[in-house]
């Protein structure tokens, strides 16, 4: 999980890549209700990550705050079970 923040045509959003495939990154809205959905591998040109602290943002923080708005704005099953491997993933490192 990587959390960037997006430049479209509308104006900058932050989402959450979830996942790389060949031809598509697979990214998790973080506004209102928390959905996946699949972009061209192109849009990442537009794509910047976000820092905390001047270093990549921390999973495990990422995975708190996810957690806490997925209760409050809502989320898809897909998104809930991105959520849940992540958090595995923080406490259990050799699952993948």
């Amino acid at each position: 999980m990587e959390l960037v923040n997006w430049h479209t045509d509308e104006g900058w959003y932050v989402h959450v890549i979830v996942k790389r495939t060949p031809k598509y990154l697979h990214v998790m809205n973080t506004s209102g209700m928390m959905t996946i959905k699949p972009v061209p591998l192109v849009s990442e040109r537009k794509m910047t990550p976000v820092l905390f602290n001047g270093e990549s943002y921390p999973v495990k923080r990422l995975v708190r705050h996810l957690k806490r708005m997925s209760k409050k704005y809502g989320a898809t099953k897909a998104a809930k079970k991105a959520i849940t491997r992540a958090v595995l993933r923080t406490h259990h490192p050799s699952i993948h």
